[in-house]
């Protein structure tokens, strides 16, 4: 199959030619001719994008690398993109004719969907989430998967972008039952010492998790569970050797790592803690709270205390509702169990550092 990644990004400098800036790749092997094939005779039958048309003048000014579809040598007429006639409206059509390119793409792919990932959207500006939403609303449109990234904390409620998503939730959702127009939403939060624990095992290519505990304890303790920094710092220790493949053993070791200094230890901190702090402004009111009073007030992880310290911050919440609350926060990574009594605590001391410095 062909294999398509798509990625944007706004930017207001170059509104005048495209709001916003798109890659497409095709990787083509002689497995999926036929396949390019059968794209090209679909769009040569289109009345929106084939030969001759505005949106076909349009997608190729705009988006260049489309060529591998759009290609004048396909086309006899090659008068159709060299014409020195008027150029179309771009902010007209240029929603109606991307839909129509990838409702084509579509109904051509027979294995699994085309998947398009839209990362940053918080950047995007108003023409941009226009096109989103006409694509994600547009019900001809099947056998597609959208994956759209943005900071929450970067956007209010009324504003553009998540009324967009909100309407697009709404909609889709009583189109139809199918997972086809299902719309999830999940929440990225830093990764739970396990989580870590467990990558750190595939990564390393080991069969139990249990063979990783003290690395990965060393590692959480500098990452905070940030998957990127995690990956950082497994690179870091293979450079100074912490880390090695053993050739003899053919197998990953590692050496007493526990008092290595990893460089840039203040500076990475403090990374982390900025980025705890953006997380804690995303966080829903009532969880932000209640993990607010847990870092500032000692011993306040029995669900009746949290739930007194609740009450009186405002918050009528019950014994159920406090372990909802737990839960979402064990979830997200912030707390984890403590070992010795039924009680949480927060996986690591930034964490609970950034909660009492949003006060």
């Amino acid at each position: 199959a062909i294999g398509h990644e798509v990625c944007g990004q706004s930017n207001p400098d170059e509104l005048k030619r495209v709001n916003t800036t798109s890659k497409v790749q095709a990787r083509r092997t002689p497995n999926n001719e036929e396949l390019v094939s059968k794209i090209r005779s679909k769009i040569r039958t289109s009345g929106l994008i084939g030969p001759g048309t505005d949106g076909n003048v349009l997608l190729l000014q705009y988006f260049p690398i489309l060529r591998s579809f759009l290609h004048v040598q396909f086309f006899k007429d090659e008068s159709a993109i060299s014409s020195d006639g008027p150029a179309p409206d771009f902010n007209t059509n240029i929603g109606e004719f991307i839909c129509e390119f990838l409702t084509l793409l579509c109904h051509c792919i027979e294995k699994g969907p085309l998947v398009l990932i839209l990362d940053d959207l918080q950047w995007a500006d108003s023409f941009s989430i226009e096109i989103l939403s006409r694509l994600l609303l547009d019900q001809c449109i099947q056998n597609i998967l959208v994956i759209c990234s943005y900071r929450s904390n970067q956007i209010r409620c009324n504003d553009q972008l998540s009324t967009a998503l909100s309407n697009i939730q709404q909609v889709r959702g009583k189109a139809s039952s199918s997972s086809l127009t299902r719309v999830e939403k999940i929440d990225l939060f830093f990764l739970s010492p396990h989580v870590i624990t467990q990558f750190i095992a595939d990564s390393l290519n080991k069969e139990r998790p249990d063979d990783v505990v003290d690395l990965a304890e060393v590692v959480y303790r500098h990452t905070m569970g940030n998957i990127s920094h995690v990956m950082r710092t497994l690179e870091e220790l293979v450079s100074k050797n912490a880390l090695y493949y053993d050739v003899i053993s053919f197998d990953w070791s590692w050496t007493d790592i526990s008092e290595l200094n990893i460089e840039d230890k203040t500076i990475f901190s403090e990374n982390i803690l900025e980025s705890i702090k953006q997380k804690i402004a995303g966080m829903p009111r009532e969880l932000q709270r209640m993990l607010t009073i847990m870092a500032c007030v000692p011993k306040t992880s029995n669900l009746l205390i949290i739930k007194e310290a609740m009450h009186n911050e405002g918050f009528d919440l019950e014994v159920d509702d406090v372990f909802q609350l737990l839960t979402q926060a064990c979830s997200s990574g912030m707390l984890i169990p403590s070992r010795n009594s039924d009680s949480h605590i927060f996986a690591h001391e930034l964490i609970e550092e950034g909660f009492r410095e949003v006060i």
